[in-house]
């Protein structure tokens, strides 16, 4: 076989890789309600589902790129190693869990989104080009949009949409129900985030329909998820990375943040007033009253907040008691947990609960000091990285995908203090995309070499 046919059937696989990276995304981060494909019953309540059938395909097409020998974007790398070292540390936390006092059931449940990390050794197994930049970005901008459009449809539709994943219910803030007001925090919140921030770099170099159609497209679905927590993390990730910029970018924010600003003086009173009609009026209280819950003075009043604060307590002291290793994946942090129904609105009692909101202590208490480790090294090593990169990007098409990417991740520090972002299925996967991209175009000449080759 020439080097011509080798370089096609490369390509081929390429785009394989990719389309079953997209098919994950559309079935756990997108508006999709993934409970409506039946599963197949193995022992007891564990059950083989489509996405467990595709994640396979994935992990088998990149195993069989890796091998190949064909051109990839895989090399020893801080981030490879460990990432890798904390798969493998995973894999010990399965056993771990089941030597212990967990069931296999509760281990291999966590395990199957755990191991979704894998998705960023199969953005490395791409050939590092530009097709494959596109076609990512283009699936990821369909599956996010879309989620945005359904997710801004339940807003003003009377019915509930049962094919919508993730929470749909009316907004509480400080504890009270503000009638009228429906939160859509559907799975496919980290994709339109990250989209969010590739199409405002995209808007930052160029005002054009399209980049300003997708940027406020993407904004209407973060605005109506409601989350204070992803508002404030995208605000921070900005400001973050504001000082590393090169100059353009930079007068870019400026100018951008300070018309915002500007608008928002204008626009604001007229719409809290009711001159854009009372369904915006109240949209716009509410999403004015949720910022400001994040006041100091607020937050010590919040419950939601406060019960956090009891839980992380609880739950570092339980770690402590297995510090080095943890108590492995699957794990029961709390038992006879009261948690808030999504469609009732009504608090029920679930047995066991393995979920902490902290992500750090969440890792802390399954994967230990060890675990936690491991993955702060993978993650902070890329964004280290990154921070010395951005100045120098100079290629107008692979800037968006590079800072987009830089941004969510910074976004998910402080976010999985409150949420365990980095421990949920949804958003792991668009970490393991985004650190993936951002290690494919290490591989590119982003100093402004041919990026064709």
């Amino acid at each position: 076989m020439n080097k011509t046919e080798n370089a096609i059937k490369s390509s081929k696989l390429d785009t394989i890789i990719i389309y079953l990276i997209a098919i994950q995304i559309f079935l756990k981060a997108s508006f999709f309600n993934m409970a409506l494909i039946p599963g197949i019953d193995l022992v007891g309540s564990s059950s083989f589902g489509i996405h467990d059938l595709f994640f396979f395909l994935l992990l088998l097409a990149i195993f069989v790129k890796l091998i190949s020998g064909d051109r990839n974007g895989l090399s020893i790398t801080t981030p490879v190693v460990f990432l890798l070292l904390f798969l493998v540390f995973g894999a010990f936390g399965i056993i771990n869990a089941v030597m212990g006092e967990t069931s296999f059931h509760l281990a291999a449940k966590e395990a199957r989104g755990f191991f979704l990390y894998l998705i960023f050794y199969g953005i490395l197994s791409l050939i590092p080009n530009k097709s494959n930049f596109h076609k990512i970005i283009f699936l990821t901008t369909i599956i996010a949009s879309l989620t945005s459009v359904i997710s801004f449809l339940q807003v003003i539709l009377p019915t509930q949409l049962e094919f919508l994943s993730g929470k749909t219910l009316t907004l509480r803030t400080m504890g009270h129900d503000i009638e009228g007001v429906t939160r859509i925090g559907t799975n496919g919140m980290p994709t339109i985030t990250f989209l969010f921030f590739y199409w405002l770099i995209n808007l930052f170099q160029k005002i054009n329909l399209k980049n300003i159609f997708f940027t406020i497209l993407l904004s209407i679905g973060i605005f109506i998820s409601f989350s204070r927590g992803t508002w404030l993390a995208i605000i921070l990730s900005i400001l973050s990375v504001f000082p590393f910029v090169g100059g353009s970018v930079r007068k870019s924010f400026i100018v951008f943040f300070s018309v915002s600003f500007l608008l928002g003086i204008l626009v604001l009173p007229v719409a809290l007033y009711g001159f854009l009609g009372t369904k915006i009026q109240t949209y716009v209280t509410s999403g004015v009253d949720r910022f400001t819950s994040l006041t100091p003075t607020n937050l010590a009043n919040d419950g939601s907040t406060q019960g956090r604060i009891k839980e992380s307590k609880l739950i570092f002291e339980k770690a402590l008691s297995r510090p080095i290793i943890g108590h492995g994946l699957g794990a029961v942090t709390q038992k006879n947990f009261m948690s808030l129904n999504d469609k009732t609105g009504y608090h029920e009692k679930i047995q066991s609960w393995g979920y902490v909101h902290n992500g750090y202590l969440y890792i802390f208490f399954k994967l230990g000091l060890t675990g936690l480790f491991l993955f702060l090294v993978y993650i902070f090593s890329i964004l280290i990285r990154s921070i010395k990169m951005l100045k120098h990007i100079k290629d107008i098409e692979i800037k968006p995908a590079y800072l987009g990417s830089s941004l969510f991740l910074l976004a998910m520090i402080p976010a999985s203090i409150t949420n365990a972002r980095i421990m949920e299925d949804n958003y792991i996967i668009i970490i393991a995309v985004t650190s993936g991209l951002m290690e494919l175009s290490r591989k590119l000449d982003i100093m402004g070499g041919d990026l064709k080759k």
